[in-house]
């Protein structure tokens, strides 16, 4: 028999083969350190580092040398290509404006005709059309109709359509606003040394509806 003032070993109860004193385990029953965690439960850390959760995720979120330098090689991919789309889309603009558009061409190539600055106009025409026809036949050409029906005095860009570095375009024009008679003039032009020019140019006579000013 053991004395009770024996306090080298702690009493057991008779139920269990834990001592009396000792708090049972908040673990659930049949739970073991190696065993997977149950559904909802999260015990404690030095329970998670025993089962190895733990050490597994950590392991999980690192990225290797090889990941790294890739992810890394994609961005700068992805940089360069933003780069290059930049670039070509400014380049199209800049030539763009340095070109310009058919309109413009037609509007100078008018007005010169309006101001009778006959040379000028004669620059807007394209390098076919000025071997077909030089300066000073067309200047003569104009002036003669100057002199025939009078200067341009309005003139309206009615319809244009643009194809590649092809376009063409209608323009009516009055003469004498004292007239009902205006004239319509077709137009092709082409794109040449980096910008739009007169290729051809087919006139027709057309009656006007504008009611003859006073």
């Amino acid at each position: 028999m053991r004395n009770q003032g024996d306090l080298s070993e702690p009493p057991y109860s008779s139920q269990t083969s834990r001592p009396v004193n000792r708090p049972a385990s908040k673990l659930p029953a049949g739970y073991k350190p190696s065993s997977s965690l149950p559904p909802g439960y999260l015990p404690p850390l030095r329970d998670l580092e025993k089962t190895g959760a733990i050490v597994n995720e950590m392991n999980q979120s690192r990225l290797t040398r090889r990941q790294i330098f890739m992810l890394a090689g994609g961005a700068v991919v992805l940089v360069l290509f933003i780069l290059i789309i930049g670039i070509v889309v400014g380049s199209s603009l800049i030539v763009q404006s340095a070109i310009g558009n058919p309109d413009s061409t037609i509007q100078h190539y008018y007005a010169d005709l309006e101001a009778q600055n006959y040379a000028g106009a004669y620059k807007l025409l394209s390098p076919q059309f000025q071997q077909r026809e030089d300066q000073q036949t067309f200047v003569n050409q104009n002036q003669q109709l100057a002199g025939l029906g009078g200067p341009i005095v309005r003139f309206t860009i009615v319809s244009d359509i643009t194809k590649g570095n092809h376009a063409t375009a209608e323009v009516q024009f009055t003469r004498d606003p004292t007239q009902p008679r205006s004239t319509q003039d077709t137009l092709q032009l082409v794109q040449s040394n980096g910008s739009w020019v007169i290729d051809s140019i087919t006139a027709q006579n057309i009656i006007s509806t504008a009611t003859p000013a006073p």
